[in-house]
């Protein structure tokens, strides 16, 4: 998996909302603290599954802690700007492609 992302968690409260399906709580930042558990549950339930993941950060703001956490291992984090973005995609894409099973006779 390639996860790309600020890892900010901006996660509202809006009773009204139906699309607000992440958090019960009442204050935002209840409700950051929340997703952002979530997230590490998600990551650590891929990575016990045998799912590589690859994090990517973009932004000067990002939550490098977490992101950092959700990789496989530190070598599967990147930090990423406009002008680094496609030189890490093909990093990650090589690294994918080095794991690829290969036949040969």
């Amino acid at each position: 998996m390639v996860f790309m992302t600020d890892g900010e968690m901006n996660t509202k409260y809006d009773p009204n909302d139906k699309f607000d399906w992440i958090c019960s709580q009442t204050k935002s930042s209840a409700c950051n603290a929340f997703a952002t558990a979530a997230m590490q549950t998600a990551c650590t339930a891929m990575k016990k599954s045998g799912i590589e993941i690859y994090t990517l950060s973009y932004s000067a703001d990002a939550d490098v802690v977490n992101i950092r956490n959700c990789a496989t291992n530190t070598a599967h984090f990147f930090t990423a700007s406009p002008a680094t973005i496609k030189t890490v995609y093909e990093t990650i894409a090589a690294a994918i492609r080095g794991d690829t099973l290969r036949l040969t006779q």
